[in-house]
C-alpha cells in the first residue's frame, strides 16, 4: 500500500495508568437481488497502514495446554466439544430431516436478502469488526459508520499494520509482550495478525460484552477456492468460531487495481448484517460452528449465489533469481490460474459470472464421511 503520511503508530507506552474499560456498546441463486446503484464511484486507493511492526510475528499452529478462558487457535481448525448424543428414531430419519429443517431455516432467511428491505426485528448487536488491511483501512472506516448508522454497537480491534495472506497465523511466544491501544473512541489498533486482534478483542475489549457477532472486512480482493487457506480476513472469521461466536468474512474483487463495487459491498454487508439479526433463532445469529464467507464482484449481475467452496487456487507464487539484489535472492512473482474451477457451483465461478457469492463454513479440515470410512478400511487395521 502506498505510505500515508496520517498514518499514526501505537504509543510506546500503550496502556494507560489504569486499564481501559471494555466497549459497551446447495446452490441457491436467485435474480431478485435488487441491481447496484449506477454509477458507483471507484473506491480510493488503498494506503499504507500505520501502526508498530513488532519483533513478534504471529506464528502458525497453536499451544497446548492453554489456560481455560483464554483464547485457543489450533491452527486452522476449529475444535469442537465432545460429539452430542442424536435422538434416533427410525434408523436416521430424524437426524437427517432435522438437518434438512435447520439447512432450509438458514437458506430461507438468506434469500430473503433479494426482497425488498423491512424493519430490523430484533435488537441491535454488538458486533466486533476487523480486517487484514489495519484499523486505518478506508473500507474498514466505511463499514464501521454504515454498521452503526444502522443501529449497531461497532466497536474496531484490528492490526496496527496491513496483515494481508497470513491466514490464522496467531502469536505464542509466551510471555512476551503485545502493544495495542484505543486510537479513538472504540477504534483499537492491535500490533499482531487478524487473529491476534480477534482473540484480544474478545478476551479484553470486549470481556464483559461478548460479541453478537464477529464481522472481517471487507477485504481489497476476493477469497474464493483455496484463497481462504491464506486469507487474513477468513482467518479472522475462523478464529472467532474458535471461541464461539459467529463470523462472516466479506470481500470485494477488483477490477485491475479498481473497486468499482466497493460502496455497494459495503450496503449488502449491513443488508446480510440486519437479515441475520432479524432471522437470529433463540439469540443465536448463525448456526453453531458457522461462518459466511462472502465475495462481492466487480461487476454485479445483480444476484446472490449460495456456493460451494472451491477447490482451485486463483493466484500461486513463482519466485525468479534476483540476482542483481544477492547471489542468493529470488523475487516473489504471482502466477494468475486460468484454468476454471473443477465445481461448476463453486464460489470461484460464481463469482467470475458477477455474482454475489455466500459460502457457508465451520473452519474445519476434516474430510467427508465417505473419504474418512475409505481411509479407515484401506489403512486398518494399524498398531502402533
Amino acid at each position: 500500500m502506498p505510505a500515508s503520511s496520517s498514518a499514526r503508530s501505537i504509543p510506546t507506552s500503550c496502556a494507560p495508568s489504569t486499564p481501559p474499560p471494555p466497549s459497551t456498546n446447495a446452490v441457491s441463486t436467485h435474480p431478485t437481488l435488487s441491481s447496484p446503484r449506477p454509477g458507483s464511484k471507484a473506491i480510493r486507493g488503498p494506503r499504507k497502514i500505520g501502526g508498530c511492526r513488532g519483533r513478534n510475528r504471529g506464528k502458525q499452529g497453536s499451544p497446548s495446554g492453554v489456560p481455560s478462558g483464554t483464547f485457543n487457535s489450533t491452527s486452522a481448525n476449529v475444535q469442537r466439544g465432545a460429539p452430542s448424543m442424536r435422538i434416533r428414531l427410525r434408523g436416521s430419519r430424524f437426524t437427517r430431516t432435522l438437518h434438512l429443517l435447520l439447512a432450509f431455516t438458514l437458506s430461507f432467511g438468506l434469500m430473503a436478502l433479494g426482497s425488498p428491505a423491512r424493519a430490523q426485528t430484533t435488537a441491535p448487536l454488538r458486533i466486533l469488526l476487523t480486517t487484514d488491511d489495519g484499523y486505518e483501512a478506508p473500507l474498514l472506516e466505511d463499514l464501521r459508520q454504515a454498521l452503526t448508522k444502522a443501529g449497531h454497537d461497532v466497536t474496531v480491534v484490528a492490526p496496527a499494520a496491513d496483515s494481508s495472506g497470513v491466514g490464522t497465523s496467531i502469536n505464542i511466544d509466551f510471555g512476551s509482550t503485545l502493544k495495542a491501544a484505543e486510537m479513538s473512541p472504540g477504534v483499537w489498533a492491535v500490533e499482531g495478525s487478524p487473529v491476534d486482534a480477534v482473540a484480544f478483542g474478545v478476551n479484553t475489549v470486549l470481556k464483559n460484552d461478548r460479541p453478537d457477532l464477529v464481522v472481517a472486512g471487507p477485504n481489497e480482493g476476493e477469497n474464493v477456492a483455496a484463497l481462504v487457506n491464506h486469507s487474513g480476513t477468513v482467518g479472522a472469521a475462523i478464529a472467532a468460531l474458535a471461541v464461539g461466536v459467529p463470523s462472516i468474512a466479506v470481500s470485494v474483487a477488483r477490477d485491475g487495481s479498481e473497486l468499482p463495487s466497493a460502496d455497494d459491498a459495503v450496503d449488502f454487508t449491513v443488508k446480510l448484517v440486519n437479515r441475520v439479526a432479524a432471522t437470529a433463532s433463540y439469540g443465536a445469529v448463525l448456526p453453531p460452528h458457522t461462518a459466511l464467507n462472502v465475495n462481492y464482484p466487480a461487476h454485479p449481475a445483480g444476484e446472490v449465489a449460495f456456493a460451494r467452496l472451491g477447490t482451485s487456487l486463483p493466484v500461486s507464487t513463482d519466485y525468479v533469481p534476483a540476482t542483481d539484489v544477492c547471489a542468493v535472492c529470488y523475487r516473489i512473482m504471482p502466477v494468475f490460474s486460468t484454468t476454471p474451477d473443477p465445481v461448476a457451483t463453486s464460489d470461484r465461478t460464481l463469482l467470475s459470472e458477477g455474482k454475489v457469492t455466500i459460502t457457508p463454513l465451520n473452519g474445519s479440515w476434516e474430510a467427508d464421511s465417505r473419504t474418512f470410512w475409505r481411509i479407515r478400511d484401506r489403512l486398518g487395521p494399524l498398531t502402533p
